[in-house]
This record gives C-alpha cells, sequence and structure tokens, in this order.
C-alpha cells in the first residue's frame, strides 16, 4: 500500500476547498434556484386570466359559442406555461448534477495526477479516464468501488453523462440502476 506524500496537503484541501465548494453549489440550488419556481402555479393562472382577458376583448368575441374556445385557449397557454417552467427547473437540476460531478471529478482527477501518477504520465490523456483512475487507484490498495459513497457517485457519474451526451452507454446504464429518472 502506497503512502499519500501530501496527506496533510490534500486532507486540508479537500475539507477547506472541495466541501466548500459543493456546499456553496447546494446551497446556490436550493436557497436560489429552486424557490424560483414556486410560484410558477400562481403564474400560469395569471397568464391564462391574461390571454381570456385580451382574448374576450377581440371583436369576434361576442359571437356565440366563442367563448367555451376562447377560454380553452387561454387555459391551454396557461398550461404550456406551466409545462415549460416545469421542464426548466428539471433541466436546471439536471444541470446542477452536472456541476456537482464536475466538481468532484475535477478534484479527484487533481489528486489522482499529484499523488498517484508519476509524473511523466500527468499529461498524457490514456491515463485520464475513470476505468484507468479506479485501476491504479486499487493498484495502490485503495479500492473506490467498494467505499459506501461509490454506488452514489457512480449514478452522479451516469447522470451528468446523460444530461452532457443524451442517449448513449451512460444513459442505458443509468436506466439499469436508475430506471424512475426517466420520463420516457
Amino acid at each position: 500500500i502506497m503512502t499519500i506524500r501530501n496527506g496533510f496537503f490534500w486532507a486540508d484541501f479537500f475539507v477547506n476547498v472541495f466541501k466548500p465548494q459543493i456546499d456553496i453549489l447546494k446551497e446556490c440550488l436550493i436557497r436560489k434556484v429552486l424557490p424560483s419556481f414556486d410560484t410558477i402555479k400562481k403564474e400560469a393562472e395569471e397568464i391564462e386570466e391574461k390571454e381570456f382577458k385580451r382574448l374576450c376583448d377581440l371583436p369576434t368575441a361576442d359571437d356565440s359559442g366563442v367563448m367555451s374556445e376562447i377560454a380553452e385557449k387561454a387555459k391551454d397557454k396557461g398550461v404550456d406555461y406551466y409545462v415549460l417552467m416545469s421542464d426548466m427547473k428539471n433541466d436546471l437540476v439536471s444541470l446542477f448534477c452536472v456541476a456537482l460531478y464536475h466538481l468532484f471529478e475535477q478534484h479527484i482527477f487533481m489528486f489522482y495526477k499529484k499523488e498517484i501518477l508519476d509524473p511523466s504520465e500527468d499529461n498524457n490523456p490514456k491515463y485520464m479516464n475513470w476505468g484507468e483512475l479506479l485501476k491504479r487507484f486499487s493498484a495502490i490498495g485503495i479500492d473506490l468501488e467498494s467505499l459506501s459513497s461509490y454506488k452514489d457517485i457512480n449514478v452522479l457519474r451516469l447522470i451528468a453523462n446523460t444530461v452532457k451526451h443524451g442517449e448513449g452507454p451512460s444513459a442505458e446504464e443509468l436506466r439499469k440502476v436508475r430506471s424512475g429518472y426517466f420520463k420516457y
């Protein structure tokens, strides 16, 4: 088992740099972004009402039978807004997952390059992938896949890759472990 050369530095780094970044990202999502969607139902109702009034002011609104059509069109406008905003909320949460995984990946690869790879290897793209990282950690006695948080980190990796790249190997694997994350 290899000894980490700069163990105190990395312990301090992960506690005082990495964790605060994650905390701020979480706070940004919970306190800033998500609350902006708390009123979308009310906003959709206001849009529906405004559209209903606008359509009622048109000259053809006096025709018999038109009122139900006007009400339906106004309702559709409100529903469209609500659906669009709900989708936007989901998209933003997905992007925050990408950001969270990006922070994790950025810092674990920094550690990997500085402590695990030989200096002659640290700029070689051949070694800059998740599979190689797992293999190298394992070679020094650190089995990342046996950590209790590994499954969650792997799901986060799959989410990030699926959000960024759409359908593909990550989406297929994610469907196997978290099928409920998919609408369709």
